[in-house]
């Protein structure tokens, strides 16, 4: 197994991880421009690429998931749509209180003082 982070300018950090045994790995938050790096690490771990993923994919994807699953619970113990309903509307109220409570805008070009921004 291998992980490799290579810092960029244009996000937090891009991954590149993998399996040297089974001969695939995986790139995540590839930014334009550095997809070389990643050809030329997966030719010296003599890997091939098999997946390219953005993080913000995942997440997005994975709270897709989250909440159907909460919607068929709660209409499965309400006995009602409608109540399945309210309670995605109340989970994302509540998710959308917690961001703006505690969220912090880390992109450097929209908050310059964020932390690790360069000044």
């Amino acid at each position: 197994m291998f992980f490799k982070q290579l810092p960029t300018k244009e996000s937090s950090l891009s991954y590149f991880f993998g399996c040297g045994t089974k001969g695939k790995s995986m790139a995540v938050d590839v930014v334009a421009g550095d997809e070389e790096w990643y050809i030329e690490e997966a030719k010296k771990a003599g890997v091939s690429i098999n997946y390219v993923i953005g993080i913000y994919r995942f997440w997005r994807d994975l709270g897709y998931g989250i909440g159907a699953l909460g919607l068929g619970i709660a209409a499965h113990f309400s006995g009602s749509v409608e109540a399945a309903f309210w309670f995605v509307a109340v989970s994302m109220l509540l998710s959308g209180g917690v961001l703006w409570l505690f969220g912090e805008e880390t992109h450097p070009r929209i908050n310059p003082q964020s932390a690790g921004a360069q000044t």
